[in-house]
């Protein structure tokens, strides 16, 4: 899926970007730690799996392959600030889409930590705006379900 879409640039247009937050009651650590993990993307996003393609550490240039229902999708790390920001981009799923990236931001509290997950989309045409519906239900509907999984840790 190679794209000639500047990621950077993708995830900074407004039309073609959501940008979802949630306050977690845990501290930046571990959420890092959860995020950068590959058993709790299973609980709260409903990955059937993730796996890390690269060797540890990981960092940009590191690349992870998540299965959700039929969809293999593999990704490619642009972003690494060690316990505060990762973002990626896909270099391969079957979704319709020229390019998609995500950026995660844990930006600490006084209660925790709120998570901001920048989610970027250029569509195929005539889907652009279902598929940055759907990213955005299914945001709201799994980030309280990451929450709770972080609560029960801090």
């Amino acid at each position: 899926m190679p794209s000639h879409v500047d990621i950077p640039d993708l995830l900074e247009r407004p039309r073609q970007r959501i940008v979802l937050r949630q306050p977690l009651r845990a501290t930046t650590d571990v959420a890092w730690a959860s995020l950068t993990g590959t058993e709790d993307w299973t609980q709260w996003l409903g990955a059937r799996s993730v796996r890390w393609v690269t060797e540890a550490p990981h960092g940009v240039g590191s690349r992870r392959i998540v299965t959700m229902g039929p969809m293999e999708i593999l990704e490619h790390f642009t972003v690494w600030e060690e316990g505060r920001r990762f973002a990626f981009r896909f270099v391969k799923s079957s979704m319709p889409v020229r390019a998609f990236a995500e950026d995660y931001l844990l930006e600490p509290t006084s209660t925790g930590c709120t998570l901001h997950w920048t989610i970027a989309v250029d569509a195929l045409r005539g889907v652009q705006r279902g598929v940055l519906t759907g990213m955005r239900i299914n945001g709201a509907r799994t980030l309280p379900k990451l929450a709770a999984l972080l609560a029960g840790r801090s």
